[in-house]
């Protein structure tokens, strides 16, 4: 044995420390050392089996200087440190000498004398610590070690908690891949949700220290994941504040949703993928990591979400309207995701109608100082229309508000459309329709312009009508 120790450590030198000799060269020396193995098996002796025993209690007593060595998964080791193969562990303990199937199973005599006299045992828990420590696992050496612990667990072991900590204490995993590195599995917390064969959340952006890789957790359960380890999937909320950590952030621009529109809108299409499954208080704790940051592509650039307009709202041509970079259409979930984050689907009427107040947190636009005044690129006609399409989301405050505000324009006296210099805000109540009989009468009547026909049957006729009266009825 000690010859074919020589030859192992001969042949494994050429492969570095820690290394074995091919596999050629292993089963010739386990082949040698099997037959040793054999040859020196006592049978049982007839007519009286004590001479058998006593032949083999001298063979054994041999041992004194030099303990007993037999062939392992390792080379010739001491067989005190030599374990019985067992299919659990021959995925993930590369480290630990084994006795091989080929030695177990040809010298099954002789292994069998060897545990009778406890010279070789099974694998102890102890045992598996120590090889788990001898080095790194990699990603599918370490899927095998969970799979094992998992089938521990559903065995019902009453140590699994004190164990397990010891385990994952001991358990360094070598991830290998874009973000190679070394991780400690004590220190992992999280895991991606792997149901589906692949992640929701997106793998080649920033992702925390602390997440298990998917090359491991892919192939499990994520329900069992969480349940036997003290592991949970990491949550979109949990990714997202992780995404807007100053840190993370500043670290790569390109991956910055308050930085790269291209970014914000793949985030706001995982959350419009995710969004549909997301339980009403997952979409809370998105909102609020969301709401105060600038992640909302828009015409003028990115904005919190409270400064972004739909594509449906044209007022004003410098509100600050979502626009995404692919040039993709704002619907279905995405466009529920927005809703949620606040984005606007109208223009608040203090925007519309009044002056700029510090006091009033709103947004801010260039020239707003009055829009009914400055811009002059619209008409009184627009902006009925422009009501008359969000009528359903007004609220009680903004309905009186607005039948409160001198926001209508009024003809100047004998033109059918006024000028921008001679033009006047009043009440809606205080203005007739646009007819030729009220001007006759020098009465005050809205400013309709020449180009669009009044009608009082019509949807902005109506609500003209509507907002007059319910002023009148306050």
């Amino acid at each position: 044995m000690d010859a074919i120790k020589r030859l192992w450590e001969g042949a494994a030198a050429a492969y570095g420390s820690g290394g074995r000799p091919d596999e050629d060269v292993q089963t010739r020396l386990r082949g040698r050392a099997l037959h040793a193995l054999k040859f020196f098996t006592f049978h049982p002796s007839t007519p009286s089996p004590v001479v058998s025993n006593l032949m083999q209690t001298a063979f054994f007593a041999c041992a004194t200087t030099l303990p007993f060595s037999i062939i392992s998964s390792d080379g010739v080791r001491n067989a005190m440190q030599v374990h019985t193969p067992n299919p659990e562990f021959s995925g993930f303990l590369k480290h630990l000498p084994l006795i091989s199937e080929d030695v177990f199973n040809g010298a099954k005599t002789m292994i069998a004398t060897l545990r009778a006299r406890g010279m070789i045992k099974n694998v102890s828990f102890a045992d598996i610590l120590n090889g788990l420590r001898l080095g790194p696992l990699n990603e599918t050496e370490t899927v095998a070690c969970l799979n094992w612990w998992i089938g521990v667990t559903k065995r019902g072991n009453s140590l699994n908690l004190q164990w397990r900590a010891q385990l994952l204490d001991a358990l360094v995993i070598s991830i290998t891949g874009p973000h190679e590195k070394m991780m400690k599995l004590s220190d992992a917390q999280t895991f991606l949700n792997s149901k589906a064969g692949e992640s929701i959340i997106p793998t080649d952006g920033p992702l925390p220290s602390t997440l298990l890789p998917m090359s491991i957790t892919g192939s499990f359960d994520p329900e069992v994941l969480a349940s036997v380890f003290p592991w949970k999937q990491l949550s979109m909320a949990d990714w997202l504040r992780y995404l807007t950590d100053p840190e993370v952030a500043a670290a790569n621009a390109e991956l910055d949703i308050t930085n790269s529109a291209s970014w914000a809108e793949r985030v706001l299409t995982v959350l419009a993928q995710a969004w549909p499954s997301l339980p009403e208080t997952a979409q809370d704790d998105v909102v609020k990591v969301l709401d105060p940051k600038s992640c909302i592509p828009t015409s003028t650039g990115l904005k919190v979400p409270e400064q972004a307009y739909f594509p449906s709202v044209k007022l004003f041509r410098d509100l600050p309207i979502v626009t995404m970079p692919s040039g993709d259409t704002v619907e279905g979930n995405l466009e529920k995701v927005l809703q949620s984050l606040g984005v606007r689907k109208h223009v608040e009427l203090q925007i519309i109608f009044e002056r700029s107040d510090p006091t009033v947190p709103r947004v801010r636009l260039a020239n707003s100082d009055d829009r009914m005044i400055e811009t002059g690129d619209w008409t009184t006609y627009d902006l009925v229309k422009y009501l008359v399409s969000i009528q359903s989301t007004l609220t009680p405050e903004e309905i009186e508000r607005l039948c409160q505000s001198s926001a209508f324009l009024k003809e100047s006296v004998g033109q059918k459309q006024s000028t921008a210099g001679a033009r006047q805000k009043v009440r809606v109540m205080d203005l007739y329709e646009p007819v030729d009989i009220f001007r006759e009468l020098g009465l005050p009547v809205i400013d309709w312009g020449a180009d669009n026909q009044w009608r009082p049957e019509s949807d902005e006729g109506k609500f003209l009508w509507w907002i007059a009266v319910e002023d009148l009825n306050d």
